[in-house]
């Protein structure tokens, strides 16, 4: 547990996360791959936080902006295109995400994955009880 992850896997997760950002910057996004954005990005806010990659705390919260007005644009209408800074900032997360897989080792990759999967299982109500 404490090797790195074995070079093929960290192949495809790699070429996967840079497949999902081509398609999501050149409008030929889907709702799905938004999703496989958003765990990218927060799989690699997990491994930040696990000591891996050279990011800060804001920087994240800029990526979760761009994902944010992403998905929101993708709702009002047809076009699931980021606009250029959300693409520089998506970039970046793949850059940062492809030396965390790179590095990390299989333990903290396997808790950080663990961390997403609960994260991913909460479920939001849509509406609160008081409302």
């Amino acid at each position: 547990m404490l090797l790195p992850l074995p070079g093929d896997y960290v192949r495809e997760l790699s070429l996967a996360g840079h497949l999902t950002l081509a398609a999501c910057c050149n409008g030929d996004g889907t709702r799905h791959l938004l999703y496989e954005m958003v765990r990218v990005t927060y799989m690699s806010f997990f491994m930040w936080k696990a000591g891996y990659g050279a990011a800060d705390y804001r920087f994240y919260c800029d990526a979760e902006k761009a994902l944010d007005q992403l998905a929101c644009r993708a709702e009002q209408g047809p076009g699931w295109e980021p606009d250029d800074e959300a693409v520089g900032t998506l970039e970046r997360v793949m850059q940062i995400y492809d030396d965390q897989i790179g590095s990390v080792s299989c333990r903290a990759f396997t808790e950080c994955k663990s961390k997403l999967d609960r994260l991913i299982r909460v479920r939001i109500p849509e509406k609160y009880p008081d409302e």
